[in-house]
């Protein structure tokens, strides 16, 4: 129900168990650079749009295409609002469930990593299975906060060229 996302119609009539028959419809490919570029559309703002939806569907609804392959995600303008995309997503093939009690650890983890809030994520991991009953909690929350401190704030662009060992090194494991 979310205006700023499109997916095709499906054509039951045609449809098979073996065939899906879909709706086409006109979109630029989303990783067309030159092609975005040329419509006005705004990147940034179509990875905003996408990283949205990718929460929505994980952390609200719990039910989300497991295949976030970029030849199966594209923008499409809407006329007369120069600069304004959708987002459509086709290829549905593989979809995932996440259970409630993971939804809620999934959103105590971001949120403890956006407020770095070290008790709050291990609350997270804990709700997620990651934390074993004989776990020394007080060690753990003092790792997290750890790398919370040493990590808030950097990129994310640059969070992908730091290695394992050295994020561990910087907290003493």
């Amino acid at each position: 129900d979310d205006p700023r996302i499109v997916v095709p119609r499906i054509y039951w009539n045609y449809s098979t168990s073996r065939a899906l028959a879909l709706e086409w419809i006109d979109a630029i490919k989303i990783t067309d650079f030159d092609a975005l570029d040329a419509a006005g559309l705004d990147r940034a703002e179509l990875a905003r749009k996408l990283t949205d939806s990718y929460f929505k569907q994980a952390l609200d609804a719990g039910f989300f295409r497991a295949d976030p392959h970029r030849v199966n995600i594209f923008a499409q303008p809407i006329a007369n609002m120069p600069g304004e995309a959708r987002l459509v997503f086709v290829d549905f093939g593989m979809m995932g469930v996440i259970t409630p009690r993971a939804r809620r650890g999934l959103r105590a983890c971001f949120s403890g990593m956006v407020q770095g809030d070290a008790p709050l994520f291990l609350d997270g991991l804990d709700q997620l299975g990651f934390i074993g009953e004989d776990a020394d909690r007080a060690l753990l929350e003092q790792a997290i906060g750890a790398l919370l401190a040493r990590f808030t704030g950097i990129p994310m662009s640059q969070l992908g060229r730091i290695a394992p060992d050295e994020a561990l090194n910087d907290v003493g494991a």
